[in-house]
């Protein structure tokens, strides 16, 4: 087995929720700077309130959304002057016309998917990701049975590789993603093809700790 686990700890999110919706995006990036910068001193709810955005008629409203958590990202950088850096990768779609007309999660090359992902962490990045969970309540469906959109954000911050028995013919050699969860759920080790059409995870947004760039 070849195994690269970071060891992010997870922040599980709080009951009651303080955002109707939940609070992934939160603690998916408390977990993340924690492990980052463990010297930073941020309260979770500090944490929390660097998603507030201003509104158009003067209030405050909380910006969980992708971009939110790019500019969540930058106020850690920049305003609160800590030593990270951030990018966004996304592994090259190749669609597949010919087999299908079209879900997303096929368009990639779940091999090449993963050995990206890998490098990435071995790098010393941890990949903060928009998901969707299938086995949840609604089992990632609405009530006409398509599948959601992501609505959840989580951490990946570790990968393996493993032969796994096909019963007594043979064997396959099975690649999965670690994921930091906050969910109830606790999501964990995933197989990187059920990671991309099932949880429907695609852009990578990275970020490791850089003395450099501050």
């Amino acid at each position: 087995m070849d195994v690269f686990l970071a060891g992010v700890r997870r922040t599980s999110q709080p009951s009651p929720a303080r955002n109707p919706g939940g609070d992934c995006f939160a603690c998916a990036l408390k977990s993340a700077l924690d492990f980052l910068v463990p010297e930073h001193g941020r309260s979770a709810e500090e944490v929390w309130h660097i998603f507030d955005a201003e509104t158009v008629g003067g209030g405050v409203a909380t910006n969980n959304t992708w971009p939110g958590m790019q500019e969540a990202l930058d106020t850690a950088r920049f305003e609160w002057e800590l030593p990270i850096d951030w990018r966004i990768d996304l592994p090259l779609p190749l669609p597949d016309l010919e087999n299908f007309s079209y879900c997303f999660g096929n368009m990639f090359n779940w091999e090449d998917y993963f050995y990206r992902l890998d490098a990435w962490l071995r790098a010393g990045y941890l990949a903060l990701v928009e998901m969707r969970i299938p086995f949840s309540a609604t089992g990632g469906l609405s009530a006409d049975g398509k599948k959601l959109p992501n609505n959840h954000f989580a951490l990946i911050d570790g990968v393996r590789r493993f032969w796994e028995p096909i019963g007594d013919i043979g064997r396959k050699l099975t690649h999965e993603v670690h994921f930091v969860d906050s969910s109830k759920h606790n999501v964990e080790w995933v197989p990187i093809d059920d990671a991309i059409v099932h949880f429907g995870i695609g852009a990578l947004l990275l970020v490791r700790r850089d003395e450099v760039k501050n």
